[in-house]
């Protein structure tokens, strides 16, 4: 059994919690000494746009685009970024830098499908209306998921915020759209070495 002593004890307040001592300040109720001090930044006393205030719009069970082997993917809060190695259930593998790293796959985004740096579904709904208003897009959109979009409104919402397309069809290519097919032949002869 413990030695306490209890003369030092006398003029301190004790209570019991659930088999705990705590012991109570003097200049603090016993209220206050069992509550859990709550973060001094709280989600809304932090700017919307910080790193921290995204980290804590997390969803569960999303339903998204199919993953396949070496899609370009950024995971860990979009800070890593690597190619997709395998699957296993609801885990991919992702190979970074020679690292061989397992996630699961509500963390892992594709790179292509990424709006200013972050993802549709890990955006707060404040984020989604400055987004949708920005593309001229109607708000009936604001809950769905990023594979529940229809692809135009995904490729417009691309194309408005950051001036990228994720349509496949119609690719310009500026180093040839220029040139003749005639040109282009003759420089090709022009760069071959001539052998004499």
């Amino acid at each position: 059994m413990p030695n306490i002593n209890v003369d030092e004890d006398k003029d301190k307040e004790w209570i019991t919690i659930g088999g705990k001592k705590i012991q109570v300040d003097e200049d603090q109720s016993a209220e206050e000494a069992i509550r859990e001090k709550l973060p001094s930044d709280t989600r809304g006393e932090k700017e919307k746009n910080t790193k921290e205030a995204r980290k804590s719009v997390i969803r569960h069970d999303l339903n998204k685009s199919i993953f396949r082997f070496r899609d370009d993917v950024v995971f860990d809060d979009f800070k890593k970024e690597g190619k997709v190695g395998g699957f296993e259930n609801d885990y991919v593998t992702i190979f970074c830098k020679g690292i061989k790293y397992t996630r699961h796959h509500n963390y892992v985004f594709k790179k292509s499908e990424l709006i200013k740096g972050i993802h549709w579904d890990t955006m707060s709904i404040d984020e989604r209306v400055e987004v949708l208003n920005k593309s001229t897009i109607s708000l009936n959109y604001l809950k769905h998921d990023w594979v529940k979009l229809p692809a135009v409104l995904q490729d417009k919402i691309q194309k408005e915020s950051s001036g990228i397309s994720t349509s496949t069809s119609g690719v310009y290519n500026p180093v040839n759209q220029d040139k003749t097919i005639s040109d282009r032949i003759k420089e090709d002869e022009d760069e071959k070495p001539r052998s004499n």
